[in-house]
């Protein structure tokens, strides 16, 4: 999800959109998988993360900050 929007003009409400689509949607996501793959023996999940997560950049404060707990 991609909503640019710098410190003073991010809402508690879009922090919690932004957060809740690009940081609890993969997490759980990612359980899902992972329940089934244990199920089934093995298996690899892949998580793309963005550069925005190690320099921030111009996308916002929200954004940055669920890509940097995907980032390496």
């Amino acid at each position: 999800m991609l909503r640019v929007a710098n410190t003073e003009s991010t809402t508690d409400e879009l922090w919690d959109e932004i957060v809740r689509v690009d940081l609890t949607s993969p997490f759980r996501c990612c359980a899902a998988g992972a329940a089934i793959m244990r199920e089934r023996g093995g298996g690899a999940i892949v998580n793309v993360a963005s550069i925005a997560g190690v320099n921030g950049g111009a996308m916002g404060p929200g954004y940055a900050a669920a890509r940097a707990v995907s980032s390496p």
